[in-house]
């Protein structure tokens, strides 16, 4: 689905999906219904059903927001936040280093609903005291769903936050990481079956066809990236080393025309690792090359076409196939180099164990 940036947050983008503006519409209709429909004009009631709709969404950016900054404070960036129909994800640049920083993070977010049901819990007096029935309607709204949200996160199954918590206790207790994660992943997926049926429940009992639905697609959410923890793991049982590829080193130094003459013909390679001696100065991709009109090939050589190495260019050859993906991904040219674990160069690779 389609991903819209509507703000930026200290350099974080923050993203929404085509769907969320459909579930915005849907929020908006809950406040609505829900205000008495003699309190105020019906142009009035539906400036406050926007209003608090805007003030839903701000609290999910608000508990994601909370997990961005003790992430950022633990020494790991974030590298944007999504908003969708069935709440927030902040993608972190790597997975936590230990289980203090996985349940710091973690916890962070349900502490930041549970403040805000408590704000708007106590946003109740004043508006009872004036008796605005529309004021007291919003803030009644937003005071479940955030205990909700924070309570509902707080479940010990990934990928809730309480999963999450769930895989720090395990691995403070001696569980390795992997081993943590497939169990939290499992009770995960106890989880989203058990919403999924209670779903199907909601409409038999109270027939209710429309919020039982929903009820079992969010169980379905909670479904898809539990499995995929498993299957990730699955995945990380092949090491790199089994995939990796030969590849050609380029020197910095050969001139592109020379590439192309007696290079090129001999592969069927897009992207070559650069670098003197095993070590890796670069990376140098045939789609670059292609952007430029070829009077500007003239006298180059690789050096002043190819890409700075940086980390998302690299991995060594101990690391997890899940994080050669992640950054086979940010790169943006599905491979990456292979190191040894004196950092010289070994080969490619470009290919997962999911795409064989």
């Amino acid at each position: 689905m389609g991903r819209l940036k509507i703000l930026r947050i200290r350099e974080i983008p923050v993203m929404v999906d085509y769907g969320w503006i459909a579930f915005f519409c849907l929020v908006t209709w809950l406040f609505l219904w829900s205000f008495p429909a003699s309190s105020e004009s019906l142009i009035l009631r539906i400036i406050a059903a926007i209003l608090g709709s805007l003030l839903f969404f701000a609290s999910i950016l608000l508990h994601e927001l909370a997990h961005t900054f003790v992430a950022k404070r633990e020494g790991i960036a974030v590298d944007e936040i999504l908003l969708h129909p069935f709440g927030g994800l902040s993608v972190m640049s790597k997975e936590p280093d230990s289980p203090k920083q996985e349940f710091r993070i973690a916890i962070a977010g349900p502490l930041m609903s549970l403040m805000l049901s408590l704000t708007f819990l106590l946003l109740l007096l004043p508006a009872k005291v004036f008796d605005n029935l529309i004021l007291m309607s919003t803030f009644a709204f937003l005071f479940f769903c955030n205990l909700f949200i924070a309570l509902f996160n707080l479940l010990p199954g990934l990928p809730l936050d309480g999963g999450r918590i769930l895989k720090a206790i395990l691995w403070r207790n001696g569980k390795s990481p992997d081993t943590a994660v497939n169990l939290a992943s499992r009770v995960g997926q106890f989880i989203a079956l058990s919403v999924v049926f209670a779903g199907i429940a909601f409409s038999l009992i109270r027939r209710d066809v429309l919020a039982g639905l929903w009820i079992s697609l969010v169980g379905v959410f909670l479904w898809i990236p539990a499995t995929s923890f498993i299957k990730r793991q699955n995945h990380d049982q092949v090491s790199i080393a089994q995939l990796v590829k030969r590849s050609m080193i380029l020197s910095p130094d050969m001139l592109v025309a020379e590439f192309l003459n007696k290079i090129l013909p001999l592969t069927s390679q897009l992207v070559f690792p650069v670098g003197e001696g095993g070590r890796l100065h670069g990376v140098f991709s045939l789609r670059d090359l292609r952007a430029l009109a070829e009077s500007q090939w003239a006298g180059k050589k690789i050096r002043d076409l190819m890409r700075i190495v940086n980390v998302d260019y690299f991995i060594s050859v101990d690391s997890s196939i899940s994080e050669a993906g992640k950054r086979m991904k940010r790169n943006g040219l599905d491979i990456v180099v292979v190191l040894d674990k004196e950092g010289k160069i070994i080969g490619i690779l470009d290919h997962l164990p999911d795409k064989l």
